[in-house]
This record gives C-alpha cells, sequence and structure tokens, in this order.
C-alpha cells in the first residue's frame, strides 16, 4: 500500500443539491434536513412512533431498499423529538482497524455527542427564559457519559444524569440502531467475540436485567445499591435490520424476550403512496418558486410506478400494492436527463426503459469517466467475498489508488460520491466511504464476476457508433455492456444456442431502443474476441456474419429450422 500523504479533508454535502427543482434522492437516505421532500409513508411514521412511545423496544425490518433509515430520519425521529424524546441515530462501525473503540464505548459516544448538543441547546433556552439555574447545575455536575461501565449503569445511576432529581434534560433517550444486521455479517466476522458480549449488554438494557457485573458489584458498594434506580427505564431502543437476518436475531430470543412484542415489518410502496412519492416532491415547485408546473404530471407519475411494478397502463394505480424499491433512483434518473436537456417537465414518453436495468446503468455511467483500474477497484474493494457492502477507511483509498495509477485520489474520490455511487460518513472521528445503498452490491458483485473485459466493451463502442447513429456515448456503452452482461448469464430455459442468442438480441434491441441489426453486429464481436465461446456439450453454431459496410435492410433473418 502506498502510504497516504496529510492532506485537508474533502467536504461532500449529502443534501446540499436537493431543492425543489431536484427534489428526488435517488439511493441516499432522507434526513431529517429533507424531510419536506420526504412522501408516501405517513401511515408507517405514524405507527412506528405509537410503537416507541409504549415499548422498551422497537423492531423495524423489512426488504433492502425500501428505506427503512429514510423512515426513521425522515419521518419517525422528527415526530419523537416534538413528543418529548430524543433520538441519538447510531450505525455501529464492526472493523476494528478503521474504529478501535469498542462497540459499547462506540454507543456512549454517539450518546454523549448528542446529549451535549441538546443540554447546550436547553440550558440557552433556560438562560434565554430566566428560569431557575438549578438545571443548568445539573447538567454540568453529571457524570461524563463516556465514562459510563455499561449501558444499563448509563441509564440508572443517577450520576450519569439520566434518572433521579439530577435528570439534566426534560427529553427521554430513543437509541436508534440503523443496519443493525451488520452485526451478525461484519460483527462476526471481524470481532466475534466482542458482538457477542454487546448484545448481552443490549439486552440487559432493554430487559431491565442488571448485568452479572453490576451484581457482583453491589455485593461490596453500598453507596451504588443505594444509588441505582434500577426500576426506572429512561430509554427506549430501536432496532432496524434487513428481514433476511431476523432469524440471526431471534436467535437472542431467550435472552431478549421482547423482540417479539413489538415489530413493525415495512412493506413496499402501493400504487397510491408510490404515486406520492413521486408527485409530491416535484410539486413543491409550485409552491417554492411560484413555477406553472410541477415537474411531474399526475399522468406521468402513474407511469412512473407502472413501470417500476411492471404493469401495463390498463391496470388501475389502486390496484398495485408492490412497487419494488427503484422508485426514486428512477425519478432522480429521470429528472437528471430532464436537467440536461433543459426541459420544464418529465413526459410519460421518457419513461421507456425497465426498472432492472436502471441500477446497472447507474453504477456505469458513475464510473464511466474514470480509468477501469477505478471501476475495478470499486467492484474489489467495496464489497466483501461474501457480497456484503464494506466499508473502507477514508486515508486507506487515498494511499492505495495510487498504486494503481491513479496518481490524484481525491477529485476521484470526490466525484464517485457527486456520482452517488459512494457516500463518505464520519462516525466516531473516522471518515469512511462505501457504497451509497446495499441495492448496489449484488450489481457490482455481478459485474465482478462476470469480469467484464474493457477492451471487448470499447471495441463493440467503436463498431455501434460506426453503424451511423446518432447515439451517445454513454448509450453506446450501455447497449455494448448489456450485450455482454445478457448473453453471459446461465440459461434456465433450455433453449439451443442459436435461438437463445437470437432471443437475446430482440431484447436488448427492444430495451435499448436500436434495431436487432445493430446488436447482431455487437454479437459477431464479442464472438470473435472469444468472449461468448459456445458451450462445451453444443455444438457450434454457424458463426454470424461478418459486419456489412451498409447496414443492412432487414433487422434480423428468420430463424434457423436448423437444429442445433
Amino acid at each position: 500500500m502506498v502510504p497516504s500523504t496529510p492532506s485537508q479533508p474533502i467536504e461532500f454535502s449529502t443534501h446540499s443539491d436537493v431543492n425543489a427543482e431536484a427534489p428526488w434522492l435517488g439511493l441516499r437516505s432522507f434526513t431529517e434536513q429533507v424531510r419536506e421532500y420526504f412522501f408516501g409513508r405517513d401511515a408507517e411514521i405514524q405507527d412506528v412512533v405509537e410503537r416507541v412511545r409504549h415499548r422498551p423496544l422497537t423492531i423495524v425490518f423489512g426488504q433492502s431498499g425500501l428505506g427503512k433509515t429514510s423512515l426513521l430520519q425522515a419521518g419517525a425521529m422528527p415526530k419523537l423529538r416534538d413528543d418529548g424524546f430524543l433520538p441519538i441515530p447510531i450505525r455501529l462501525i464492526h472493523d476494528p482497524e478503521i474504529q478501535p473503540l469498542g462497540l459499547v464505548q462506540q454507543v456512549l459516544n454517539e450518546i454523549a455527542k448528542v446529549i451535549g448538543a441538546a443540554r447546550v441547546e436547553h440550558v440557552s433556552n433556560v438562560i434565554h427564559r430566566n428560569e431557575d439555574s438549578s438545571t443548568m447545575e445539573s447538567c454540568s455536575t453529571s457524570k461524563p457519559i463516556e465514562s459510563a461501565p455499561s449501558l444499563w449503569q448509563l441509564f440508572h445511576d443517577p450520576l450519569f444524569g439520566f434518572v433521579g432529581a439530577s435528570a439534566a434534560l426534560p427529553l427521554r433517550p430513543v437509541l436508534v440502531f440503523d443496519q443493525f444486521e451488520e452485526i451478525f455479517t461484519l460483527g462476526a466476522e471481524k470481532r466475534a467475540a466482542e458482538a457477542d458480549a454487546f448484545m448481552e449488554s443490549l439486552a440487559c438494557l432493554i430487559e431491565n436485567r442488571i448485568p452479572a457485573d453490576v451484581r457482583r458489584q453491589l455485593e461490596h458498594d453500598d453507596d451504588l445499591a443505594d444509588r441505582l434506580a434500577p426500576s426506572e427505564r429512561p430509554c427506549r431502543v430501536v432496532l432496524t435490520l434487513r428481514d433476511d437476518y431476523l432469524h440471526l436475531l431471534e436467535r437472542w430470543r431467550p435472552r431478549m424476550p421482547s423482540m417479539m412484542e413489538n415489530r413493525f415489518e415495512l412493506k413496499r410502496l402501493s400504487g397510491l403512496q408510490a404515486k406520492e412519492a413521486v408527485f409530491k416532491p416535484g410539486l413543491r415547485r409550485v409552491k417554492e418558486l411560484g413555477h406553472a408546473k410541477p415537474i411531474v404530471s399526475p399522468e406521468t407519475a402513474e407511469a412512473i410506478v407502472r413501470m417500476v411494478s411492471g404493469k401495463s397502463s390498463t391496470v388501475p394505480i389502486s390496484e398495485i400494492d408492490n412497487v419494488p424499491p427503484l422508485l426514486s433512483l428512477i425519478c432522480e434518473q429521470l429528472n437528471a436527463r430532464r436537467l440536461r436537456v433543459g426541459r420544464a417537465t418529465i413526459e410519460a414518453d421518457d419513461v421507456k426503459e425497465k426498472a432492472e436495468d436502471v441500477l446497472q446503468d447507474f453504477c456505469l455511467q458513475a464510473a464511466q469517466s474514470h480509468p477501469p483500474a477505478v471501476r475495478e477497484y470499486v467492484e474489489r474493494r467495496f464489497i466483501s467475498k461474501e457480497g456484503f457492502r464494506e466499508s473502507v477507511n477514508y486515508e486507506s483509498v487515498l494511499g492505495e489508488l495510487p498504486s494503481l495509477g491513479i496518481m490524484a485520489p481525491e477529485p476521484v474520490i470526490r466525484d464517485l460520491v457527486n456520482q452517488r455511487l459512494l457516500t463518505i460518513e464520519e462516525r466516531g472521528g473516522v471518515r469512511r466511504l462505501e457504497l451509497t445503498h446495499d441495492i448496489l452490491a449484488p450489481v457490482i458483485r455481478r459485474a465482478r464476476e462476470l469480469g467484464v473485459p474493457d477492451k471487448t466493451i470499447e471495441d463493440a463502442q467503436q463498431a455501434y457508433e460506426q453503424l451511423g447513429t446518432d447515439d451517445t456515448r454513454e448509450r453506446c456503452q450501455r447497449v455494448a455492456r448489456r450485450m455482454f452482461c445478457s448473453l453471459s448469464e446461465p440459461d434456465t430455459n433450455g433453449l439451443p444456442r442459436r435461438r437463445r442468442e437470437e432471443v437475446t438480441i430482440s431484447k436488448v434491441a427492444y430495451e435499448c431502443g436500436a434495431t436487432t441489426a445493430e446488436i447482431t453486429e455487437l454479437a459477431a464481436i464479442f464472438r470473435q474476441a472469444g468472449v461468448l465461446a459456445e458451450p462445451r456439450s453444443e455444438r457450434p453454431a454457424s458463426p454470424v456474419a461478418e459486419p456489412r459496410s451498409e447496414k443492412p435492410s432487414s433487422p434480423l433473418a428468420e430463424p434457423s429450422t436448423e437444429k442445433s
């Protein structure tokens, strides 16, 4: 690894570009700062808030990409704050090389940071209202939160300011653990013993069970015994995780029985909810900027929802109940295209691409302006061997990219973040990079496994440009890469190789808006390059004719009746 040189950190503003003309966040999570653009989840927000109010533990689970983080950050947390709670967002860092602090200490530090800011604000309000100074004294005399020996003792020992007469804040803390499934994946891989110990510590807090080490201390510490308030429950806990890891959490049911009492499953948007999530953000420019029209009309919003859901125009929007989690990304991509060409609105004719192709195109576009080594680095470094999203120390990336020939790594990192492929965050004083969303991991992992040869893609792109079309470089790359990926997929239908290729050519041509003759010529290039060799179990089919100097008039020859 090439050692990184000291430099001023690049500051990235996650949501500074969100405004009335660009109201969709793509794969980024909504935060409280941009909650005015978050629509479609009113009922779910209220449900979660009611659960947190009345129970010590709330589990929020659901499929990856449905917006669990957004639901909490832009929906439930602001409402909880209005109700007198103090939400404390926490995401554990499991790699000891990135964050050497233990898991419990990470939680204590996050609590201290949020509580510290809340205390400053509270004291300021007390001074402004000329109220009694006893609250200020309690704020200053509490022991440092970071020094608490356990989570349970933090919230039951009056010395830390959460219970008893010395309680420094009128707010009830809510620990919101985001992406908690990582304790069963990265945690089990990086620090398994500590992950188990943390789960026990968390279980004691949730179940209000005095930890074993505190019980031992009580045997000889009368002051602690007199001081503790074991019946108090000043804290709430929220765990969010993917539904496919819920069974791993349930292994802790004997130690944490409350997990079975209060669960909320976040499901896919209904058609009407999805329409609201598409239409209402684009409506804000009418209110904020006085524009005559919203970015998306109600009719176009319905067309987008149907496209994402794979439904025809004959299906009423009210009967769609299972909208896939690509809605915001597709809206962001369509809107970016609108802004590039200077149009006022997104029209129904713009909604052509199939939803499952958007992620592949998104990843390709994000890295297309950089050398192939950058794309390969992302595929290798930000996805674990098991296919999970990996966090990488920011300074490590700065040190590693020069060894790949990227001598100015900071502009490359900035561009990948600006393109939404990567996100940069700081937790526990450590800056780290990772993929923007879990939903990108399978796409990038598949690209890594396929190992798409860049030279072949370039050859196909050049041939496509020579066919006399007016398409841009971006479209050429998309067509070429999709052709390669489609023909590289395993055959599950038992079609002969020749027939399968003909079906694939027609499919890719339809998806990309190209003619079958153009795609046929691309297939010939891939075969000549040796990347589409015939399977050993099949007899080689007749080769595709060499590309002709003039464009064929017939889109595709009649399928051969000869058996493969």
